[in-house]
Parts: C-alpha cells; structure tokens; sequence
C-alpha cells in the first residue's frame, strides 16, 4: 500500500570539487571519539559568542549612531540660536563632552572586535596545524576573494555561498545563463549547496497549471512553488548535478530518494529527463522509469499513453504511462480513495522510521564530520572579517559626522531651522520658511493654533505631514481615542490625529500625496487632487477623495463614503472586524486595499494583507518601508519647477548646481508628465468624443465617454472592454478584491458608485438608457479562489425604467460554462435593503445581504457580501449557484454589455 505524503522538498546540488587530501598518503581519519566531539563542543560554544557579540556590539552601535544624530540636531539648533544669545557657548561645550563619551564608546566596541580577530587567528593556527596532521600537505579549501562589504553580490552557485543560513540568494552560473537567477538555497541538509527547485508542505498553492507557467515557474520562494523548467534545464547542463527528493508523510516519517546525476533537456525537447542515474536512499526509486520521458501539463500531452496522463491523474510530471511518482498532483491527506491523483504520490513504501540519513562526504578522504568543521571556520571566518568591515565603515561614517560639525559654517543661515524657540505663528505651512516643526492656525474651526509637521521640499512645498512611518518604532495598533487625538512623536513616526485632519479639510480645500518606499529601494506615490473627512459624529468618514494621479496606482479612491476603523471602533461594512483582522486602523470597507497604519513587517510576508500595504504596488503580501501621508492647500496655479539644493558662502558668488535625481525631482517630473498626459488624453477627448457612440468605435480597453442614441441627452463615461471576443463591451459591474462596499441603498444603484478603475456598479439609470436605445447582449465572467473561470451569455438583456423599477423586461439566450443562474430574474424589480421589490414574504436584500433583481430569493447574487471561498453561510455572498453553490464565495465577477450585430 502506498504512502501519501504531505511535505516535500526537491534540491539540486552543483557537483562538489575533488578533495584536496594527498592521495599517495591513505589516511584512517575517525571523525568521532571525545577529543573530536570536545572540537566540535567548542567550535559551537565559538560561533554561540560570536553571535552574541556580534548582536550586541551592532545594538551598541546603533544606539550611539541615534546619539550622534540627536547631537548633531542639538548643536546645529544651537549654532542658529547662537547669535541669539552668549549662553549657548556652555551648552556647546557640554555636547562636546558628549560627543566624546560616546567615541570613546565606539572605541572600546572596536577594542572588543580585533579582541575577537586575535582569537580567530589563533583558531587558525589550531586549525592550520590539525589540518598538516591529518591530511598531510594538502591545501585547505577556502572561500572565494570577492567583496566582503555585504552580501547583495551573486554567486556562482548555491554551494559557493560562503553562509550557513539557507535563504533566498541572486546565484549567476556559467552559460547559458545571461542574467543572475534568484533562487532558494538549502544549506543545512548534507552540509548544503543546495538550489531548491519545488517545495510543497500544506497545500497552499494550486499546482494544476498549464505549460506555460510551469516553464516559467510559479508560487514565492518563501513559501510552496515551482522554480521553471526553464531554470532547471539551465542549471543542470550548465554543470553535472545531482538531485535528491526530500518526502514526509503525515505521521511524521521522513525518507528520501537520491540520484547521483540529473539533466533536464530545453523546451524544444518538451524538458525530456536526459539523465537520472545512480539511485540510493530509502524512499524506493520510483523516478527512474521516468527517463528519457518528456514533461507534460494539461494542455500539452507528450506522455507515451493513450490518455492525457496530467488530466487523468490531475498533475503535471515526465510521465510515461503514466507513473509511479507524481509530485505535482493533487494535495490531499493521507489515505484517499482516489488512485494515484494525490499529490506526492512515491509508489515504494517508505523506510522504518529510524532510517539513517544519507551522507554525501564534502572532502571524502579527510571524512564527512571534519569537512563540517572546516565549513564552519571558514564561514565564522567570512562573517568576523565582514563585522568587522561594516563596523569600520559605521565609525567612518560617525566620524565624518563628528568632524563636520568642527568646521566653520560659511553663514549661520544656512543650517536647517529647528524651531524649538520660534513661537512665530503661520496661517499655514505656505508661509514657513523651511521644512520642520511649526505653529499653524488656520481658518475656522480652528479655536487656537496647532502644531504639524511642514514639508517644504516636494513638489514646491506648503504640505502637512498627516502620518509618517519609517522604521516601525511606534505602535499603529491603537484605540480610537488615540486616533482622534494623534501620538508619535513630530521628529520621528506619528498619526497627527483624526481631529486635526478634519479640521484642515474642512477649512478650505486640500489635496493628498502618499509617499511608498518597499525594502528594496523602490519609491512611489499616489496623488489625490481633492481630499476631506467628516467630524467625529461622522466617525471621521472619508467624504471626498478625487483626482487620482501617479504610478503607485489607485488604493484609497475605493474606499470612499467609508467611515474610519480601529479595534474598538468598528465601522467597517465587513461581517467580522477589518481592523482585528488585519492589524491596523483605516478606512476599511470589506476589507482594504491600503493598510498604512498595519503592522510594520519587512518586505515580503506570509501574513495575508496586516502588513503595512499598499496593495497596487506591492500586493497583500509584501509590507513597505516607509510610507508618508501629507496634504496641503488646493492651489489652482500651475507651477514651474526647479529643485536647486545648494549653500552661498558670505559674499561668494557661486551657488551650487541643480540637482536633477533624487526622489524628489523624479516625482515631480512624473507629477509633470502625468498632467500633461491627462491635458492630452482630456483634449483628445473633447476632439473625438461625437465619434464614439459605442465602445465598439474605441481605441483600446479603457475609460471613454460616450454618446450613444436617445434616449441620452448628454455623454457618459464608461469602462470599455476592447478585448473579450473582439470587444465592444461596457463594463457594467465589476467585483474583485472586495475594496468597494456593495451593500448600497436604492440611490447609490440608481446613480452607480464605485471607482471605474476599481470595483464599481455602473447605476441602473445608464444600464436602463443603454439597453433601451438598441438591442443589448450580456456576458458574465466569474473566476473563483482556486482559479477557475467560467462564463454565462446572453443573447439579450434589456431593464426597465425607475418608475418600472428597473424591472427585468427582456432576457434569454444562454450559452457558457457557468450554468444558468440569471433566466430566473426575467420579470423581477431590482431591490435593495431600503426598496423591497422581490416577491418574497421577507425582505431578501437584508436577508441576503445584496441588491438584485430578486424573486423569493435567488440563484446568483453577485452584489452580495465579498467573503473568500468556502462559507459556512448560506447564500449571502457574491455566488452564482450553478458555479459553486450557495456556500462558495466567488473571487471576481464582472457584468459587461454591448449592442447585439445585425
């Protein structure tokens, strides 16, 4: 009886050098006894300090770096303010002592690094020596030269990586690759080296895919995937390779298959299994009568059976006819009724639970456990010697900072303006002189001033920081009375407060710029042109959000109308609490597609959507860097700009150059270049508008207006959809990640809502007009949460008007793969949970949780509630019966119509 297994972990390996021990000397080298564990004992209790140093001396570091930086704030604060007044000469004097405590500080953490390098050589002498005794005059192997300032360097490949940490690494082998692959390096099983090329354990991901996406390959590194075909074709003849299959079962026994050479052909040879020889292990070969065989997906057969084996048996392998391992198939658990689809499927039986672990010796003749030691000094080696380099560069760093603050300043007026004893008062940050903390006080309903933070530095200055998160060292996680009032700290990460925003949008209009920054450098911004929320009896809703510009892509305009959310507030249009669920404190829906008061993670994360997101640019599961909110006064000029950064000396005539990079002036050439777009986009618009009477007269998929035939007096604007069976459709509704809440009241359907490059209902009033100027049909295209699409059509499709209650007049035809959940609807009124028009003895929209055009009740509900999946309530969701039931969720739907052809 077969096993089923539930943990899976492929790895290649690049063939180790030959070992460097004298061959004319044969040598019985134990690698056991107490003298050789003592070796190891200690070599342990080493690299334990060495890490404990390490953390300890780069907490003390950072510490005196925040020191440093506070000193300098402190004496250029007091340099601006000496001229002010003759005391400050003592207090210069005090931060100079400081200065010098904390150099000294610095001074005895080096003490403790070269304290630690001593000891390291002395470790190599011990070794140097251990080594001519054991292994004659054989030359030790050691690692690479290359670069020793960090790490973001590529390397050959997965066993020329001199780190005992299995990670994500950049690897850049020989021909025939051009370009640096990142993949998944295994350094802890049989001492390492290893390219992890697919790695399954809970089933997280859909394995059942089409050619295309396993050439490429699919899923994240971090988490279960499939590295490409491609990839792997590309390793395995760049250099010989071996391979071995890591399974588990679900009762915890482990074994594993090894096959002492591997290759891959390329895609022209459908991937055939070249070479797979030299089996041993205790799992049972049941790869090897899968050679020469070519791989096979669901749509491209290249097995040797008569039946498409990847269909079949729900997988896709070299299969032959069709096989006795099938890694890629289904993922269930445990004993199944279903032969041979379950994924992991390894047709021997497993070994006994205390089946040895196979060895592959590193340096053969000088023996297995030796070779380990020798791993790990090289490797304590490589990180003392790279410590020690990035500690030298953070004095260096410290030192110029320190030696800057000696020299002469050319003019007290250039040093940035900490207002710490300005009490002037502003109307606002227009009329501060630079970026910093000052006192505003706008119009009404401001009573007294208040004081922001004010950025004079993008895009011509006058902003207010509204929120600003950097380094994740304040909470987000907090109450709404904090939220109302603000925390943080003005010179570090703060939430200014839900208070004050609303009282500086309501006083005048103001406009919104986020600033995004991921972990690898990335910037980008996402503009609003119009900005306002509501009072605390509002809950501080979002009542104004317009005007989006900027590559970061628009996450904030679905969200408005939206109240404002935290653990003890919730306001959200969610069934369970948005702000619980996800960590944070937002303007949520159902949920969010933004999340910039979320937990402060770095970079890429398994959690799904808490961290501190900004989903267009980096998706649910990626958390940023740094994120800042500011706004500041709608000001109807248009700007010439130029960014010059630069000191005049006294009576010097010369001024620094313009700088034209940085941040900074890439976003304002961007913001440039975006309203010149829009200016050419909106002009070309008003030029060809009278051309376009449908979207089937348009250019390309897109938002147009458009001016069909009567009954319309004035043109409307539409999402057109140029790409689905040759195009000419509008977009009617459009769900996908639940961002828009559609649990809306007779008005809001009436006149639509929703943004049209979001999630949106276009309003019944323009369904009506379109369908009654001419024959309309309908299409329905819905996807659900395992990826699976499917559709509905209908040849015609046509409502009534609001006095009719934009009955369902005309409907039939259908056609598709999605079963026919719509036909019921024919003669039914459109209801929603304040206009009861179904012909139920209840009231189905509240019961439901939707709006539709309902009976007693439905059979498709695709503006109800946006849950995922599987659900244990009973037909409250966005469903179409007939597709998944009325206990399944689906992911996206979207509702397109166009003119029927002649």
């Amino acid at each position: 009886m077969s096993r089923k297994l539930c943990l899976l972990t492929f790895l290649l390996l690049c063939s180790l050098v030959a070992p460097q021990c004298d061959s004319t000397a044969p040598l019985n080298t134990s690698s056991s006894g107490f003298a050789f564990e003592m070796i190891l004992v200690k070599l342990q209790l080493l690299e334990h300090q060495f890490i404990v140093h390490n953390m300890e001396t780069e907490e003390k570091i950072t510490v005196l770096s925040a020191k440093i930086e506070n000193l300098i704030k402190n004496v250029e604060s007091l340099a601006w303010t000496a001229q002010q007044t003759e005391e400050t000469a003592n207090q210069l004097k005090l931060n100079g002592k400081y200065i010098a405590k904390n150099l000294t500080a610095i001074q005895s953490d080096l003490t403790s690094v070269l304290t630690e390098q001593k000891l390291l050589g002395a470790k190599n002498q011990w070794k140097d020596q251990y080594l001519s005794q054991r292994c004659g005059n054989s030359t030790i192997l050691t690692l690479n030269g290359g670069s020793l300032g960090g790490i973001d360097h590529s390397y050959k490949s997965c066993n020329k990586i001199p780190f005992l940490v299995s990670g994500v690494y950049t690897i850049q082998p020989e021909k025939p690759f051009k370009k640096a692959i990142t993949v998944l390096c295994d350094q802890e099983y049989e001492s390492g080296g290893w390219t992890v090329i697919q790695h399954r354990f809970d089933g997280s991901l859909n394995f059942y895919r089409e050619w295309q996406e396993y050439k490429d390959g699919f899923g994240n590194l971090d988490d279960e995937f499939w590295l490409g075909l491609d990839r792997i074709h590309q390793l395995t003849n760049a250099e010989p390779h071996e391979l071995v299959v890591l399974l588990e079962d679900f009762e915890g026994n482990k074994t594993h298959a090894k096959y002492d050479q591997f290759q891959i052909g390329n895609e022209h040879e459908k991937y055939a299994l070249n070479v797979l020889d030299g089996y041993s292990g205790t799992a049972g070969d049941s790869l090897g009568g899968a050679k020469a065989m070519k791989f096979s997906t669901f749509d491209s057969d290249n097995d040797s059976h008569t039946t498409n084996c990847a269909s079949v048996y729900h997988g896709a392998w070299w299969y032959a006819g069709c096989h006795q391992s099938n890694l890629n198939g289904k993922y269930l658990r445990g004993h199944t009724e279903e032969y041979a689809t379950v994924v992991l499927l390894w047709c021997d039986q497993l070994a006994a639970q205390n089946a040895s672990k196979p060895v592959r010796l590193t340096v053969e003749e000088c023996g297995y456990a030796f070779g380990l030691v020798l791993n790990k000094l090289n490797t304590l080696e490589y990180r003392l010697m790279e410590r020690e380099l990035l500690i030298e560069s953070k004095l260096s760093s410290l030192s110029a900072l320190i030696e800057s603050l000696q020299q002469p300043q050319c003019n007290t007026t250039s040093l940035p303006v900490y207002n710490h004893t300005v009490e002037t008062v502003y109307s606002s940050c227009q009329k501060a002189p630079s970026s910093g903390v000052y006192k505003i006080q706008p119009e009404k309903p401001f009573k007294e001033p208040i004081t922001v933070l004010c950025d004079q530095e993008y895009d011509s200055g006058g902003w207010v920081v509204i929120q600003h998160r950097f380094d994740g060292s304040t909470n987000f996680y907090r109450n709404w009375k904090e939220y109302k009032h603000g925390f943080g700290n003005l010179d570090g990460e703060f939430w200014l407060g839900l208070d004050r925003i609303y009282q500086l949008t309501v006083s005048r209009p103001h406009e919104l710029i986020v600033l995004l920054e991921d972990f690898e450098g990335n910037k980008t911004f996402a503009w609003y042109d119009r900005f306002e929320i509501g009072d605390e009896h509002q809950k501080y809703n979002l009542t104004r959000i317009d005007g989006y510009s900027g590559p970061a892509g628009d996450c904030l305009g679905n969200v408005k109308g939206m109240k404002f959310s935290t653990f003890d507030q919730d306001n959200d249009t969610w069934e369970n609490q948005c702000a619980v669920t996800f960590a944070g404190a937002w303007w949520y829906s159902a949920c969010h597609s933004s999340n910039l008061n979320g937990k402060y993670l770095r970079g890429p994360t398994k959690e799904y959507a808490t961290g501190m997101v900004w989903e267009k640019f980096r998706g649910h599961y990626y958390s940023l860097n740094f994120a800042s909110v500011i706004n500041m006064l709608k000001v109807s000029l248009l700007f010439a700009l130029t960014l010059s950064v630069g000191v005049q000396c006294e009576s010097s005539s010369e001024t620094s150059s313009v700088v034209k990079d940085g941040f900074a002036f890439e976003m304002i050439m961007t913001k440039l270049k975006l309203l010149d777009d829009r200016l050419t986009q909106t002009a070309q618009l008003m030029e060809n508008s009278s051309e376009y009477k449908f979207c089937s007269a348009v250019p390309a998929s897109g938002v147009y207006k458009i001016q069909p035939e009567k009954p319309f007096k004035d043109p409307i604007t539409v999402l057109c959809d140029q790409e689905y069976d040759s195009g000419g459709w509008v977009v009617i509704q459009h769900r996908f990640d639940g961002s828009t809440n559609f649990y809306r009241n007779w008005k809001e359907y009436k006149h639509g809502f929703g943004n049209l490059d979001g999630e949106f209902w276009l309003g019944l009033d323009r369904i009506y007009q379109l369908t009654v100027s001419r024959p309309h049909e309908l299409i329905v295209l819905l996807e659900d949460f395992e990826g699976n699409s499917t559709i509905a059509k209908y040849d015609l499709f046509e409502i009534g008007h609001e006095d009719q209650k934009y009955v369902v007049t005309k409907m039939g035809g259908y056609s598709g793969t999605a079963g026919d959940s719509f036909s019921g609807t024919k003669g039914m009124k459109f209801s929603t949970f304040d206009a009861d028009n179904d012909t139920w003895e209840n009231q189905c929209a509240v019961t439901f949780a939707g709006a539709w055009w309902y009976s007693n009740c439905h059979s498709s509900n695709l503006n109800g509630k946006y849950l995922r999946g599987k659900t244990a309530e009973y037909a409250t969701a966005m469903e179409w019966s007939s597709f998944r039931g009325h206990h399944y969720a689906l992911k996206s739907a979207k509702m397109m119509i166009r003119p029927t052809r002649a």
